[in-house]
């Protein structure tokens, strides 16, 4: 079975390849392929780095690893950073390589990422997600989100609509 746990510092290696890998899988044909192209893991490996050594307030990070002890997922949660969200919490990224999709990761990742903003004293949790990404939102439909508002966000030359569940 799978581990989720706390991020490391050492995880961010992984955590930057599966952040480049999954948004590679998830958005082709969504997003620009050349926006998608551009993506860098050496500084995803850096941001995460750098995060991780310096984790903000009440912000936490979890990373899944596979079976064979590779990292193949991650989530980052913490204060809400724009109010048209309407909530003090936020799932700010939950990725995962298309490879261990629906093999439970998702689920133990939100339940850690819920527990973390819990003990942090959140009351209300949301997230931004892409229109098209109709699996993604699926997924947070079943775990009872609903759609609480919406904006365009420009990812390289395209606008997406981004739309707030809470």
């Amino acid at each position: 079975m799978s581990t989720i746990r706390p991020a490391i510092v050492e995880d961010a290696q992984g955590i930057g390849w599966v952040s480049v890998t999954a948004w590679r899988e998830t958005y082709a044909g969504i997003m620009p392929a050349d926006y998608l192209a551009a993506l860098s893991i050496e500084q995803r490996v850096a941001v995460f780095r750098d995060r991780i050594a310096n984790l903000p307030d009440r912000q936490a990070i979890f990373v899944a690893y596979s079976q064979d002890e590779r990292v193949v997922g991650f989530g980052v949660s913490g204060p809400a950073r724009e109010t048209e969200l309407g909530t003090d919490g936020e799932i700010f990224a939950i990725n995962i390589v298309e490879a261990e999709k629906r093999r439970g990761l998702g689920i133990r990742l939100m339940a850690a990422m819920a527990n973390a903003l819990s003990q942090h004293g959140f009351a209300r949790v949301g997230l931004w997600v892409i229109d098209e990404n109709a699996p993604a939102r699926r997924f947070y439909e079943r775990l009872g989100g609903r759609e609480a508002t919406r904006k365009d966000q420009a990812f390289g030359i395209k606008n997406l609509v981004e739309l707030g569940y809470v």
